[in-house]
């Protein structure tokens, strides 16, 4: 969760003041970054009458932390019920940033334009496509058609031939061998 106003007056909070993802991932390191990012961007500016500087701190705020905790519940999308933890998950409400995204998803591939770029948004389309596909929560229909009616099919196919070529087209290194190689 998180705080829905994290500047109000002359306070501001910013991480683990301000909001609590989960203990195990570096989002909080990352989502207090964005917050001081933002707040360089305003503090000097402020003073004592600035009411539009706060309230849109506060909105970009709520922005990220809502696309943070979109993407986190991605992750925890699952078929899964053999524990209690995975069936309370299946009763959790499903974040309304991110239900839009899946209703968009549903009915056609995503788009790059899909999540912004100008809240401070720590995760982008190619986030979420890529978990959101291993979750198989996307419409392979849709991303198929969008592959034919572009003609991409075979450039997608070339891209991704290269893309696994380049994994392995370069000398192998022996790790011992390049730690004996440090020098200190």
């Amino acid at each position: 969760g998180y705080l829905p106003e994290m500047w109000i007056k002359n306070c501001v909070v910013v991480g683990l003041a301000s909001a609590f993802v989960e203990p195990i991932e570096a989002t909080s390191i990352g989502g207090t970054i964005q917050q001081l990012r933002c707040l360089i961007d305003n503090l000097y500016a402020y003073n004592p009458k600035s009411v539009a500087i706060q309230k849109t701190f506060n909105y970009k705020m709520n922005i990220m932390m809502e696309n943070i905790l979109s993407m986190i519940y991605l992750h925890y999308m699952s078929d899964r019920d053999d524990t209690e933890m995975w069936r309370a998950q299946k009763n959790m409400p499903v974040p309304e940033y991110l239900q839009n995204l899946l209703d968009l998803w549903s009915e056609r591939p995503p788009s790059h334009y899909d999540i912004g770029y100008s809240n401070y948004e720590m995760f982008h389309v190619q986030h979420f496509y890529h978990v959101a596909q291993g979750q198989k929560v996307i419409n392979l229909q849709g991303a198929s058609r969008l592959l034919d009616e572009f003609n991409l099919r075979e450039e997608a196919k070339n891209m991704y031939y290269n893309a696994k070529l380049g994994q392995s087209n370069h000398a192998k290194v022996d790790h011992f061998e390049s730690l004996k190689q440090i020098q200190i």
